[in-house]
């Protein structure tokens, strides 16, 4: 092989192993090799200097045998080196690469001493005016004795107050046009004060900034302050817009007022003497155009927001006499330049100099200790940084986004830097950390795209979340031994990360290796063993570690973090461990090559998103102990042919299936007991069956199988759905869907419940205990050609309820809809509309666009009540009998005693005359068990009891229910119903007890009564619940309450009383009832019992809070007739 043959081989093979496609030298080679981990070049212990520049570098072998450390860099100006961040000790103790840096300190500074010069005084206060039009300026001032102050006007005229002192005094004045100066005679011993002491007023006039207080404020172009006799009031100036320049002289000591000059624009000039000891709050904000300033040296302090918004302002010192700034100083000084701080000061306030884009250079003093948040955040031009060594915590944002910092000099004695401290600092290379270093806060050095080489200190025990994420240049990270906590994506992002070494002791994984590069197979290696020593999987533990291909999460782990392996495209292996309890929320979405994965049957709770966007699996299977199955757990899996759930008892959250166009089959245990389904399921999944779902399925929202497409059948009259339960677009856009039953406990057609449902032909059975059919219900149920209603509870139809329903013909509306919106429209070829309503449905004035021919028929004696309320449809109405059933009958019961059967309590709703004479038959299986006499019927007849004997030849131990008919001769046929069939023990359908709440009692009476023992009434609510069965029709419960007998007021103020037969005072007919009287008295409530279900009575009572507590009791009698 030739030379350049061989030389192209070394190439390419080094383009291979560092991921790269550039030419390479003959020269870089060497280097290029060094690089290479694993190549057969040792790892180096590197010494740094503060700029990240390398000093030393020795391979470990030959440093093991170094007698000290090699010899510090040299001094820099104005700090000086005192040792690296790692002794030798511990150096030889750690493992793998190690870089150590150069730590310096400020040297000491000598204190400037101020002399203070010559007082320097001005010729008294004075005002210059410029007057441009005719007006009258107003000016607020006090005076401290009453006539200390003459206002000489500046035009040759005068103005006294002679009676107010210590209040604001108002005085006007009218000028034509000119320059005037106004000037003051002021008694010895009396102080002028200018200005009001109100931030809505200044010395001439309101601040309010309305049309007439502008041209006033404007007059005002230059102040002469005499403190010998006069000080400002807050917001003395404030918004006097054209004032240029303003002079103090020299007087008693003045600690300066808020607002004095704040938004005064055009303000070029200020001198300040050496009498003032303090500038307030906002004092100089907003002068838009002061450029230069000096604090005198008697300054001690300052308010804040003092020069916050001078923008033009370009240089500042800092006296030494000045101990701490407040807070956002100067704020939005976008042209300030240079700042000398001066040794002395010891605190910079919050937002000082944030957002001064174009400071270049600060010299922070050895005295500071103390820099508070944002001080210097955004300040774009800042290029170097040394850190006073008094500082012990760099506070959250400091230095945040400055954008051209470059070098940074940490001194010993920093132990914390907190979150964001170096943020955005987009230009910062290097970072030497002390050894003093224990805490590095949130996103500290968050997104500092030049940083390459950050050296830790030896000291460094937690590092917050995504501190250094977002470092696109970061190639070496080396955490010391020391580190016990790092927080989630801390190298989030860091692409360009080629060796990542961590403690053995760290074996929680936060999300350090997130968004990390792992193509090369050292670096692979390097996380595969890390994932088989950890001992805990947080929250973005491993998001967007690119390449990783397998993964074995080891024993002992319980919980999976969310996002923990999020964007994990490579990632096709997947084993898990037994004992593993919860998969977090997104922990696995977008693994696209994921195939399969094996849940262990300790897993209790898979949550939402856990698995989503996961095209590879193809089948899954959830263990038996699983409990929660969160929001788009399998969302998009769209290659998932098989579900086979093994849980007894489960809710599956919403969108859990959905978009798993491939899942074809749905596995169901026998044993499933309990499951609950929120919305869209299985949307737009392959399904074309539903599952074999328990009756104990609760379906909590709608469209739980929307958009699957092929769906055919649907079958849910095996589960039961409850009031709470929604079925909206439950089966939407299910085009194939051509037979569905759903179950009797449905009590709402949901919105869109059918919608799109082009293959739903057959007769729909709509429940007997559906109250509701809500817009859209059948919207483009284009082949529909009828609906049942099996009941009479309905009371609404909604708007396009059968919107574009073509094939419908007829339709039969129960009696008690009373309101129907436009439900027909295109029902082109709907011809029969059979209304049982007495009275004509309110809600439009016709029911829809029907066939050419339609007809309407109504109940005989309702023409005129249809003409009226649907007066469009005049000529196509005729009238008709019918017998109309109640269908509360469908859960009430016939009981077979040995020689007869009744039927008890079947209630009647007729529209025809006293009378007519009915006949009723019983089916079963085909068999008639036995003809009754004809009846006749009575307005008054609402309920009705009915013998008669047992029917040859039928096996009664087998009748489950019985098919019950009721017709006329001549009438239109009311239609069958089934009721329950039961063998009745008249023992088991004759008990009562009471559930003890607060000590209650009930003891049988001889008379066949239940009463309670007597019971105290308190203020706040009591409740007592009564379990019973009866074979009889009614049962009575008794209130015996004593109050005082003294108030005309009985001693409740509410007794709730509620009936039901499912165990819950949530559901059931209740009675509210307030008892007022005097002494003893009893109130009866009376209650219906329709069949020989177990019932239960709640009982509900509270003492009307406005009576005497007394000896006020109450006791409850419970019979039954």
């Amino acid at each position: 092989m030739a030379l350049t043959d061989k030389l192209t081989a070394i190439a390419d093979a080094i383009r291979e192993k560092t991921n790269t496609s550039e030419k390479i030298t003959l020269a870089k080679m060497p280097e290029m090799i060094a690089s290479i981990t694993g190549g057969g070049v040792k790892e180096f212990v590197n010494f740094y200097d503060y700029d990240g520049k390398l000093l030393r570098q020795y391979p470990i072998a030959d440093f093991a045998g170094l007698p000290a450390l090699p010899p510090l860099p040299d001094n820099l100006p104005g700090c000086h080196c005192v040792g690296w961040n790692y002794d030798l000790e511990t150096i030889r103790s750690m493992e793998g690469q190690v870089n150590v840096a150069a730590i310096y300190v400020q040297d000491d500074e000598e204190e400037i001493i101020h002399e203070k010069g010559e007082p320097e005084y001005v010729d008294g206060t004075k005002l210059y005016l410029h007057i441009d039009r005719e007006m009258t300026v107003p000016l607020i001032y006090r005076q401290s004795v009453a006539g200390g102050v003459k206002v000489l006007w500046g035009d040759g005229s005068s103005d006294q107050n002679v009676s107010v002192k210590g209040n604001n005094i108002t005085l006007s004045h009218k000028y034509t046009a000119g320059d005037y100066v106004i000037q003051f005679e002021i008694e010895e011993g009396c102080i002028l004060s200018l200005g009001s002491n109100n931030t809505g007023s200044c010395v001439i006039g309101n601040c309010s900034m309305n049309g007439a207080s502008v041209p006033v404020l404007q007059t005002l172009i230059k102040a002469e302050i005499d403190l010998r006799n006069t000080n400002l009031l807050s917001a003395a100036f404030r918004y006097c817009m054209f004032l240029k320049e303003v002079v103090f002289g020299d007087g008693i000591e003045y600690k300066m007022q808020t607002y004095l000059f704040e938004c005064c624009y055009a303000l070029e000039k200020v001198k300040l003497c050496e009498s003032i000891i303090f500038l307030g709050d906002c004092d100089f904000r907003m002068c838009y155009r002061l450029r230069d300033i000096k604090l005198p040296a008697s300054i001690t302090g300052t308010g804040n927001y003092v020069f916050q918004e001078c923008r033009r302002l370009r240089e500042v010192t800092i006296p030494n006499t000045i101990k701490t700034m407040g807070n956002y100083n100067f704020q939005n000084c976008s042209n300030l330049k240079n700042v000398i701080l001066e040794n002395g000061l010891s605190s910079i306030g919050a937002y000082t100099f944030s957002n001064c884009q174009h400071l270049e250079d600060v010299h922070l003093p050895n005295s500071i200790k103390t820099i508070n948040s944002q001080a210097f955040y955004q300040c774009y031009s800042l290029t170097r940084l040394i850190i006073p060594r008094q500082i012990a915590s760099l506070s959250g944002s400091v230095f945040q986004s400055c954008l051209g910092l470059k070098y940074l000099v940490l001194p010993e004695g920093i132990t914390e830097i907190n979150s964001s401290a170096f943020r955005d600092c987009h230009s910062l290379s290097f970072v030497g950390l002390p050894k003093s270093l224990t805490k590095l806060g949130d996103n500290a050095f968050y997104e500092c795209r030049s940083l390459l080489n950050p050296v830790f200190g030896m000291n460094l025990k937690t590092i917050g979340n995504a501190a250094f994420q977002n470092c696109y240049s970061l190639a070496y990270i080396v955490l010391p031994q020391s580190v016990e906590s790092v927080g989630t994506s801390v190298f989030a992002n860091c692409k360009s990360v080629k060796i990542l070494s961590i403690p053995k002791k760290l074996r929680t994984m936060t999300g350090i290796w997130a968004g990390c590069d792992l193509q090369s197979e050292t670096m692979r290696q390097m996380l595969e063993s890390a994932l088989e020593a950890c001992t805990a999987i947080r929250n973005n533990a491993f998001e967007s570690t690119a390449y990783l291909e397998k993964v074995k999460i080891p024993d002992g782990i319980t919980e999976i973090g969310s996002y923990s392996f999020r964007y994990n495209y490579h990632l096709e292996q997947l084993e898990l461990p037994s004992g593993l309890l919860k998969i977090g929320s997104y922990a696995f979405e977008y693994v696209y090559h994921l195939t399969g994965v094996s849940f262990p049957v300790t897993l209790t709770s898979i949550e939402q998103n856990a698995f989503s966007q996961c095209f590879a699996i193809e089948k899954m299977q959830i263990p038996g102990n699983v409990r929660s199955l969160g929001a788009n757990a399998f969302l998009s899996c769209y290659n998932m042919k098989s579900l086979e759930i093994r849980a007894n008892n489960m809710m599956i959250g919403s969108a859990a299936f959905g978009t798993c166009y491939g899942l074809r089959d749905v596995i169901l245990p026998v044993s499933l007991t309990a499951m609950t389904l929120n919305a869209s399921t299985f949307s737009s999944s392959g399904i074309e069956k539903i599952p074999d779902f328990p009756k104990q399925t609760k379906i909590m929202d709608g469209s739980s199988f929307n958009n699957c497409m092929a769906l055919e059948e649907a079958d849910l009259s095996g589960i039961e759905m409850s009031a709470t339960s929604s079925t909206n677009s439950i089966f939407a856009s299910c085009y194939a869907l051509g037979k569905v039953v759903l179950p009797e406990t449905v009590s709402r057609f949901g919105s869109s419940m059918f919608q799109n449902c082009y293959a739903l032909a057959d007769e729909v059975e709509i429940p007997a205990k559906v109250t509701e059919l809500s817009a859209n219900v059948f919207y483009e149920c284009k082949n529909l050609r009828g609906v049942r209603f099996l009941g009479n509870k309905t009371t609404l139809i909604n708007s396009n309820a059968f919107y574009n329903c073509y094939a419908l013909q007829e339709i039969r509306i129960p009696y008690r809809v009373a309101t129907m919106q436009q439900c027909f429209y295109n029902c082109f070829g709907l011809a029969r509309i059979y209304m049982y309503p007495l009275t004509a449905p309110t809600g439009v004035s016709n029911p829809g666009t029907l066939a050419s021919d339609y007809i309407i028929y109504v109940p005989k004696g309702s023409l005129s009540s249809y003409e009226t309320q649907w007066s469009s449809c005049k000529g196509h109405f005729q009238e008709f009998g019918y017998l109309a059933i109640d269908r509360k009958l469908v859960k009430h019961v016939i009981c077979l005693k040995e020689t007869s059967v009744t039927a008890k309590n079947i209630f009647f709703h007729s529209r025809f005359e006293e009378g007519q004479e009915f006949q009723i038959s019983y089916e079963y299986g085909g068999k008639n068990l036995k003809a009754i006499k004809n009846l006749t019927f009575l307005p008054d007849a609402s309920v009705v009891t009915f013998d008669f004997e047992r029917a040859e030849n039928v096996d009664y131990d087998a009748i489950e229910t019985v098919k019950v008919t009721i017709n006329t001769d001549g009438i239109e046929a009311a239609d069958s119903f089934e009721v329950q069939i039961k063998y009745v023990d008249t023992e088991q359908y004759s008990f009562f007890e009471v559930e003890p709440v607060s000590g209650y009692a009930f003891m049988r009476l001889a008379d066949g009564y239940y009463e309670s023992t007597n019971q105290a009434v308190g203020n706040s609510y009591s409740l007592c619940k009564v379990r019973f069965a009866t074979t009889t029709e009614k049962i009575y419960i008794d209130c015996i309450g004593e109050g005082e007998a003294n108030y005309d007021y009985g001693i409740l103020s509410n007794l709730d009383m509620i009936l039901t037969s499912n165990n819950s005072a949530d559901n059931g007919n209740m009675v509210k009832k307030s008892f007022h009287g005097r002494g003893k008295y009893t109130e009866t409530v009376e209650y219906d019992i329709f069949d020989f279900e177990e019932h239960f009575i709640y009982i509900k009572y509270r003492k009307d809070g406005s009576v005497n507590t007394g000896a006020d009791s109450i006791r409850f009698r419970v019979r039954f007739e």
